[in-house]
């Protein structure tokens, strides 16, 4: 079952506020605790998906990374920097979609 902290805590807990920021960090932690593999979708990586992909790595858990299709300025920055998220990517299944 698909689980989206950023999506449910944001519901009542306020992100300019930081105890609630550092609150919703927690529960997303907790929640992962639960899971088998982790979900990346996004064109970048956040603090919050930062800790949450740490937690994940510490436990071994299975990454699937889903990259957003890029806009031409953000495929050349893409192009630019790639060889950096090709290393640190490297033993994760990776997807594209529109």
């Amino acid at each position: 079952m698909p689980m989206a902290p950023h999506l449910y805590f944001t519901q009542f807990l306020d992100e300019a506020d930081p105890q609630d920021r550092e609150d919703g960090i927690h529960y997303g932690l907790k929640w992962l605790e639960e899971c088998d593999e982790i979900w990346v979708i996004e064109r970048r990586v956040t603090e919050g998906m930062k800790h949450e992909i740490a937690a994940a790595r510490k436990r071994g858990m299975r990454e699937k990374h889903f990259v957003i299709s890029l806009r031409p300025e953000e495929r050349l920055l893409n192009d630019l920097i790639g060889e950096i998220f090709i290393e640190m990517y490297s033993n994760v299944v990776k997807r594209t979609f529109d």
